[in-house]
């Protein structure tokens, strides 16, 4: 065989090599993606991130291990906040409660929103961002604060629709909307973790004991006090001694009732 046709045959074998490889024509240029939150659903819609967009942003970096544990910090820090409001506005909670189970939930939003005011005066819609910036090393803060405004970005585009978009009040007013929402999720959260277990108690000793309407607020207010006084830090002995003053508020078979509740507790049937 010739020289030139030797050349034929490998070309022929090489191109045919290629055709033998899948192609993926939908790939796209081999470039590092930029980071991003937005996320689009089967539907075309914007899949909403789980908890604050800022968190959810500052995960999305490519960051160190190192840093990541700063971020977590930060986040830590938070739901700890979060949980420290609960307690510090104890009365403005129970009032909220109160007017959730009366059906006004206005007056509870009301509520919760002067809660908001007190914790971050200004309602701002990203009160993580300059936390997290000020953890991340580098141009990440920068990244941060580009991926964060490009998720609020669509968001908002999608609550507006195309032809409310470019109404600037209109969009200030519905972020704040958006923003009170996002607050009233991580209030949920907090009160889930923390008070939750209390309000859970409270019922399982209304259903053991059927308690007057004056034992019930009695109870309450024993329990109120118990978490603002011990804020959430009591010791065996504290509990006790919250326990033996709601055995005290009972008469005679409430006291028997309450202490079979607690004795299933223990021992379970």
């Amino acid at each position: 065989m010739t020289r030139i046709g030797m050349l034929c045959v490998a070309a022929f074998a090489a191109a045919t090599a290629a055709q033998d490889r899948p192609i993926d024509v939908l790939r796209g240029p081999d470039v590092d993606a930029p980071p991003t939150i937005v996320q689009r659903g089967m539907d075309g819609g914007l899949e909403r991130v789980e908890g604050r967009p800022e968190i959810a942003a500052a995960l999305a970096l490519d960051l160190d291990e190192a840093s990541r544990a700063r971020v977590r910090e930060v986040v830590a820090e938070r739901s700890a906040r979060m949980v420290t409001l609960l307690v510090d506005e104890l009365d403005a909670v129970r009032a909220i409660t109160d007017l959730i189970a009366a059906g006004e939930s206005d007056a509870a939003r009301l509520e919760l929103a002067a809660i908001w005011d007190r914790f971050e005066a200004g309602r701002p819609h990203t009160p993580l961002l300059d936390e997290l910036r000020a953890v991340l090393p580098g141009n990440r803060g920068v990244q941060l604060e580009r991926v964060v405004s490009e998720y609020w970005q669509v968001l908002l585009a999608e609550r507006l629709g195309p032809e409310r978009a470019g109404d600037a009040e209109l969009r200030e007013r519905v972020r704040g909307q958006m923003a009170f929402e996002l607050f009233q999720r991580e209030i949920r959260e907090a009160y889930d973790a923390s008070l939750r277990r209390y309000r859970e108690l409270l019922e399982g000793i209304y259903e053991a004991v059927e308690p007057t309407a004056e034992q019930r607020a009695e109870i309450r207010g024993i329990v109120l006090d118990h978490i603002e006084r011990t804020r959430l830090r009591a010791t065996p002995a504290e509990r006790r001694g919250t326990m033996l003053e709601i055995y005290r508020a009972l008469d005679g078979d409430q006291r028997e009732r309450l202490y079979g509740m607690l004795l299933r507790q223990i021992v379970p049937d």
